[in-house]
């Protein structure tokens, strides 16, 4: 079944940057949902190649394409999206993942309608599974998912753990929430700053739901060509405890003390699975094995722990699949 006008607008933002083949496909996924009511938003970077000229090619009055004069960088693009945004609703694609079809359709539904006793008003955000793919398309394994309904802390205390798999282009928020939030801020968040955000926003309220269904596929890149792996594990360390204390902040501020301490209990496991992660994604470059040792030690407070075997044993094997 699909929904045409009557639903709130929904504005997917596509911040892009010389990736013209991943570009033009995300495009297309978003134009192509069976919920027709939106509109997408492509803030091009100042690309050197012909992404804009072929994402022009593509006739669809829903289509908006704005081309920066020079490179803001990769945070500020983002929050070029966000500013241009006109819908009710919000979700930024990366420029290298693609939509599914329904998902625009069952991510909005939260919002538009009461499912279960659950009211759109208690809904903060919502969010779908994903498909991990390598840079030629392949699937490579689902996230993990929640509970259809759970309370935005026990979301983060899942996402900590590993056991929660929300990812950059399968969250859905109200547009004014995440501007309220500040945006996307690279300067405290780095490039974990779409996190922080959502995160920020869903504290907000009663409920985070989930779809369970993978309605997007997201894109692992290997180590040498990711952006998001280069950064060293000091930053990502610092980026982490950012989150946690303001998070944990905004949980005080509402009153909810338990929130609170939930929250900062995460701090050492949430801070030895980010290190595995980012020390996972040096794999194949040269002294990566060195490089891990010492930055493993470096993190021994909190990496010398069962949680963590287990996280590079599951984890590990998953990352001798990437080409």
């Amino acid at each position: 079944m699909s929904l045409g006008s009557p639903g709130p607008l929904v504005s997917i933002g596509i911040p892009t940057y010389n990736r013209r083949q991943f570009a033009v496909r995300a495009v297309k996924s978003a134009l192509s949902q069976t919920y027709t009511n939106i509109e997408v938003i492509v803030s091009d970077n100042a690309s050197t190649d012909d992404t804009v000229e072929h994402l022009s090619a593509i006739q669809d009055e829903r289509l908006v394409i704005l081309r920066h004069s020079a490179n803001a960088g990769m945070v500020a693009n983002f929050n070029s999206c966000l500013s241009a945004a006109t819908g009710e609703l919000f979700l930024m694609l990366s420029d290298d993942d693609w939509l599914e079809p329904p998902a625009i359709e069952k991510l909005s539904r939260p919002f538009r309608e009461s499912i279960s006793g659950i009211y759109p008003d208690s809904v903060g955000m919502s969010w779908c599974l994903c498909m991990n793919v390598d840079a030629a398309g392949r699937p490579l394994w689902k996230i993990q998912a929640g509970p259809a309904v759970e309370s935005p802390v026990s979301l983060l205390e899942g996402l900590f753990s590993g056991t929660r798999g929300p990812q950059f282009s399968g969250v859905l928020i109200r547009t004014a929430d995440g501007r309220a939030a500040g945006g996307y801020n690279e300067d405290r968040y780095g490039v974990l700053c779409d996190a922080a955000n959502w995160g920020k926003v869903m504290l907000r309220y009663k409920n985070a739901v989930c779809i369970d269904d993978p309605l997007m596929n997201y894109t692992i890149h290997s180590s040498t060509s990711s952006g998001t792996s280069s950064a060293n594990c000091r930053n990502w360390q610092l980026w982490i405890n950012h989150q946690v204390d303001d998070f944990s902040a905004i949980a005080r501020g509402q009153g909810d003390f338990e929130g609170e301490k939930r929250i900062l209990k995460c701090r050492k496991k949430v801070l030895a699975n980010i290190t595995v992660t980012v020390l996972m994604r040096l794999k194949g470059k040269p002294g990566w094995l060195t490089a891990f040792a010492r930055e493993f030690w470096h993190s021994r407070d909190f990496m010398l722990t069962p949680f963590v075997a287990k996280r590079i044993f599951k984890d590990g094997r998953k990352l001798l699949r990437l080409k």
